[in-house]
């Protein structure tokens, strides 16, 4: 039996000072509690914003998973690429990566 497709739902980054005291309760903007392992209590997906300004630091990667895999096992990150990456396959022109068009 096939399954059906599953939507996730979830934020664009989690380190937002308007947030705090308005999404976030005081645990959180007082740091006894990291934004993304209060946000996955609700969510199950987050997308990483740092990544699209540089490498992300392995043993932080580590850290956010940790922290939400504690509150939900079956989150997921996304992570928002650099422009080079996500326009390095079709040049950024429309065309794919060996300069032709693609089949219409």
């Amino acid at each position: 039996m096939e399954h059906a497709p599953r939507i996730r739902v979830g934020t664009a980054g989690w380190s937002y000072k308007d947030w705090d005291g308005i999404l976030y309760p005081p645990e959180v903007t007082r740091k006894k509690v990291h934004p993304v392992e209060f946000l996955a209590r609700f969510f199950d997906v987050i997308e990483i914003n740092t990544s699209f300004y540089g490498h992300i630091r392995p043993e932080l990667g580590r850290l956010w998973s940790r922290k939400a895999a504690a509150v939900n096992p079956n989150f997921l990150f996304t992570a928002k690429l650099q422009p080079v990456v996500h326009t390095f396959s079709t040049g950024g022109d429309g065309t794919n990566f060996g300069g032709q068009h693609p089949a219409e």
